[in-house]
């Protein structure tokens, strides 16, 4: 027998949220797919796995499949080594499991799925999977290609359904968004309170990532780092136009010195949902120069904070970045394209604060406020994350904006 039939009975599921959590997300999915004639979702993205059911695979050579019928309860299909991490990390009663490791082998997920199709009635019916906007299928594109030829159905994308849901939190997904802040900003205060003159960029960020790990996050996160120059032939006082892309990244063994601005833009998740947001110091006493320019920033990042409501497009906010910047006359260096991005259990997810993304914010939508600027004597950028009321915004990154002095 190439599969088996796990039916869960007696496990208790260990999941992120409470069954009737998932099951709402369901619903409003199923919903959705009423209005646009889908009849199922197939999901296979790890994070999209969690937000549905509660469970991802911890290995992408072992893909995981749940399958949304808009008029049947889901079917989660795992291999073999996962059913019981399935049954225990998620809400779904169904679970099917194969045998091979990778689908050239013997116990093939392929026929597995196109007989799960065929006995929910779909294998003549409109499929949606991740084919579109900022989404991706766990699957190898050889093994996608080959499920659709020996299946005989033809998928179609489910992007605009995922994210519909995905950009507008819950009241549960909100109190998780509120707890990786907390988290990131506890860490961020002990950070710069135990770095010292003459570490290394990379032993800071060490700290700040044990301080996430202590807290309470799930992982070490991410962490980006600036503590001076580094764009190549550049020298101090030069004159010419600068762009992060060239003055950050990852913490490197570079010692930080007296005058250097030590910028991190870091991040952790709380039950998979991130955190994302900068703050600075400098080595000991600032210049006027720091202190204007960190002000300035300061400022612009809240003006733009204050414009976020319900029924604000996500690009009306960078027009009100642009007249702050222009009003103060200097502009923005950090060339991306846009100013702020969602959050969730992405680091980076729909809707984008940019010129070309007209999304009109809504409550329960979580976003970045950051626009920057760098120069020659340090990269100038105090992100924050924002929560969308139905009066208004929270900020939910809520630890000290102010420049902190290391010595």
């Amino acid at each position: 027998m190439l599969h088996k039939t796990f039916l869960v009975t007696s496990l208790e599921f260990l999941t992120d949220f409470p069954e009737s959590e998932y099951i709402t997300r369901q619903d409003k999915a199923k919903q959705l797919m009423a209005k646009t004639n889908i009849d199922a979702l197939l999901i296979t993205a790890g994070e999209n796995l969690r937000y549905f059911c509660g469970f991802t695979s911890m290995t992408r050579c072992r893909p995981s499949f749940l399958l949304l019928p808009q008029r049947a309860s889901p079917t989660l299909v795992v291999q073999e080594n996962n059913k019981y991490n399935a049954a225990l990390f998620s809400c779904v009663k169904d679970i099917r499991s194969y045998m091979g490791l990778v689908s050239s082998k013997p116990g093939s997920y392929i026929e597995l799925l196109i007989e799960v199709f065929q006995e929910l009635g779909l294998d003549k019916q409109r499929v949606a999977a991740e084919l579109g906007y900022e989404q991706r299928m766990d699957i190898p594109y050889e093994d996608f290609v080959r499920l659709e030829r020996e299946s005989g159905m033809s998928f179609i994308d489910s992007s605009e359904i995922i994210w519909a849901l995905r950009m507008t939190k819950s009241k549960k997904e909100i109190l998780c968004l509120r707890k990786a802040c907390e988290i990131m900003g506890k860490a961020y205060e002990k950070c710069f309170s135990d770095a010292k003159e003459d570490m290394g960029e990379s032993d800071v960020a060490t700290l700040l990532q044990i301080q996430m790990m202590e807290l309470g996050a799930d992982g070490s996160g991410f962490v980006v780092f600036n503590s001076g120059l580094r764009s190549p032939g550049f020298r101090k006082g030069e004159q010419r136009p600068h762009t992060h892309a060239l003055m950050t990244g990852p913490p490197t063994d570079k010692k930080i010195t007296k005058g250097d601005t030590l910028w991190i833009d870091a991040g952790c998740t709380y039950k998979g949902y991130w955190s994302d947001f900068s703050r600075m110091a400098v080595v000991g006493k600032p210049s006027g120069s720091q202190k204007r320019m960190h002000r300035l920033i300061c400022d612009v990042t809240e003006k733009c904070v204050r414009a976020v409501k319900p029924g604000v497009t996500a690009s009306k906010i960078v027009n009100v970045c642009n007249n702050e910047l222009k009003r103060k006359g200097i502009g923005v260096s950090f060339e991306d394209g846009r100013i702020g991005h969602g959050v969730g259990l992405l680091v980076t997810e729909p809707p984008h604060i940019a010129p070309y993304d007209t999304t009109s914010l809504g409550p329960g939508m979580v976003i970045t406020i950051e626009p920057g600027i760098v120069t020659d004597y340090g990269v100038f950028h105090v992100e924050e994350n924002v929560l969308v009321t139905k009066d208004g915004y929270e900020v939910l990154s809520t630890a000290n904006r102010e420049l902190r002095i290391i010595n």
